[in-house]
């Protein structure tokens, strides 16, 4: 439908309807467009939901910020919105 219809959609009604409960990266995606309605039909087993919630907690403590403020600016000048945005250095 396009970027520009999806995003004027109402994501109060909006459903999204799915074979298999979302994987991490689908799941992100749901978070990322806001959609906060999902139906799904089979579920992960136990074992799963248990490695995917520690691979998220193992993720944020590996997480790191680079001191590099040019790497930084650098990288910065690709998102699509770094003409909008303002940089912090």
């Amino acid at each position: 439908i396009g970027v520009k219809k999806f995003n004027s959609l109402d994501r109060k009604k909006l459903i999204l309807l799915t074979t298999f409960e979302p994987c991490p990266m689908c799941k992100g995606a749901i978070q990322e467009y806001k959609i906060n309605n999902v139906i799904f039909n089979l579920a992960k087993g136990e074992k799963e939901k248990i490695i995917y919630f520690k691979n998220d907690i193992k993720y944020y403590f590996n997480l790191r910020q680079t001191k590099n403020k040019r790497l930084q600016y650098d990288l910065f000048k690709l998102h699509p919105d770094f003409d909008s945005i303002k940089y912090p250095y």
